[in-house]
């Protein structure tokens, strides 16, 4: 079992409350530098935590991201399709969605 004192907790509030006032903003989509990597973080602290508004936030980002694609993705892993088709087919995988 991990033990994790008052400031981590505040720490990683921080950071969660940034990322959700701030990524929609983000205008790059993909997989390790954009919505889609945020995406799939707040899946996965959704579904360990048991914290529904955290998976209903992953599904609106994941909604916004498939509704935006367009030919100006690049379809490299870091920034376009790949890494958002390999995003998806995780959380599909892993049954976040």
């Amino acid at each position: 079992m991990m033990i994790v004192d008052k400031t981590q907790i505040l720490h990683y509030d921080r950071i969660i409350n940034y990322l959700i006032l701030n990524s929609f903003s983000i205008s790059n989509r993909g997989l390790l530098n954009g919505r889609m990597g945020i995406t799939l973080a707040f899946y996965y602290i959704g579904h360990v935590g048991n914290e529904n508004n955290y998976i209903r936030f992953g599904d609106k980002l994941l909604e916004s991201i498939i509704e935006n694609l367009d030919t100006e993705v690049p379809v490299n892993f870091a920034d376009g399709f790949c890494g958002i088709g390999w995003g998806i087919e995780y959380l599909l995988y892993h049954g976040f969605i």
